[in-house]
């Protein structure tokens, strides 16, 4: 995802965006079964909690290779020719930097 029309291209941003989509998701699905047993079934939550668990177990299914992959990437790291360490998803970002760099993104991650 790119969210150049917001201004912020940091790759933690990025990194961390993702992280936060399937969140999203999931926060999305207990919103919508509140409303849900709210309208339709009277507040009956007790009832309908096994509804909730099921749902978010099957989005936890779904999510599960994607999320894995996402947390290791910034363990994958690959060799330039300069002699050079970043991850390799985030080219921008240096594996581990040296003492001299400012921000170390890849710690930050």
């Amino acid at each position: 995802f790119r969210f150049s029309c917001i201004g912020i291209r940091g790759a933690v941003f990025r990194f961390a965006s993702k992280l936060m989509l399937v969140a999203g998701a999931m926060s999305a699905v207990c919103v919508t079964h509140v409303m849900f047993v709210f309208l339709r079934h009277d507040g009956h939550w007790k009832s309908r909690r096994s509804t909730l668990a099921s749902a978010l177990g099957t989005l936890g299914l779904i999510f599960y290779t994607s999320v894995t992959v996402l947390i290791l990437q910034p363990f994958q790291c690959r060799q330039h020719p300069n002699g050079r360490w970043t991850v390799a998803a985030y080219q921008d970002v240096l594996c581990w930097p040296s003492s001299n760099d400012d921000y170390d993104e890849h710690s930050a991650m």
